[in-house]
């Protein structure tokens, strides 16, 4: 939600491939709250991960338990185990 001139210097680095821009980016990225809109949304959207996965493979585990990538419940899929990690592991990452 950021200005017309803040969406046309992003869409410019990005078809540019530059970072001599990224001051005024970052500062616009922080103005518009555009980082905790984003985390809060890929939360939604692991959560969403979550449940499927649960409805899918049948899983007797609720999505809290699958809340944190450090502390997996036992599953009984190796595989429902890997989707699970994923989706925790994709909104805590820090890189």
């Amino acid at each position: 939600h950021g200005t017309p001139e803040e969406r046309a210097l992003v869409r410019s680095a990005i078809e540019q491939g530059t970072a001599d821009q990224f001051e005024p980016i970052l500062q616009a990225i922080e103005r518009t709250g555009a980082l905790d809109y984003t985390r809060a949304r890929a939360q939604e959207e692991a959560q969403a991960a979550r449940a499927a996965v649960d409805t899918m493979l049948g899983s007797d585990a609720t999505p809290e338990d699958a809340s944190s990538a450090s502390s997996m419940p036992a599953g009984t899929s190796v595989y429902r185990d890997a989707l699970l990690y994923l989706a925790a592991y994709s909104i805590e990452r820090d890189h």
